[in-house]
C-alpha cells in the first residue's frame, strides 16, 4: 500500500474539522482567481508590447522606403534634425573648470 494514498498521513484537525476545509477551499478559489488575473493581465502586457514593437518595425520600414528628401522634410517637420543642436560656445583655454564662486563675493 502505497503511503501518499491514504489519509492516514494527513493531520487529525484536516479529517474532522469541515470549517477547515471550506476554507482551505475558499483560499484555493482565491488563490486561483489571483492567478487569473495576474495571467490575464501578463497576456495583455505581452500583447501591447507585441504590438508596439510591430508599429515600430512598420515605422523604421516607412522610413526606409522614403526618399532623402522626404526623410529630410519630416526630420524638420518633426525637429529631429541637427538644426534643432544647442550652439556649442568656444571657450578660452581651462575657462570651463574655473568659477569664481557663488559666496562670499563682495561684488
Amino acid at each position: 500500500m502505497n503511503p501518499y494514498d491514504s489519509d492516514s498521513n494527513l493531520p487529525e484537525w484536516s479529517k474532522t474539522d469541515p470549517e477547515v476545509e471550506d476554507r482551505a477551499y475558499l483560499n484555493n478559489q482565491e488563490a486561483y482567481e489571483a492567478w487569473k488575473v495576474r495571467e490575464l493581465r501578463r497576456i495583455k502586457r505581452d500583447r501591447d508590447e507585441a504590438g508596439k514593437r510591430e508599429k515600430e518595425l512598420a515605422e523604421i520600414e516607412r522610413r526606409r522606403k522614403m526618399t532623402d528628401a522626404e526623410r529630410q522634410a519630416e526630420n524638420l517637420l518633426l525637429g529631429s534634425d541637427s538644426t534643432n543642436r544647442k550652439e556649442l560656445v568656444a571657450y578660452k583655454f581651462m575657462q570651463r573648470y574655473y568659477h569664481k564662486g557663488a559666496f562670499f563675493r563682495d561684488e
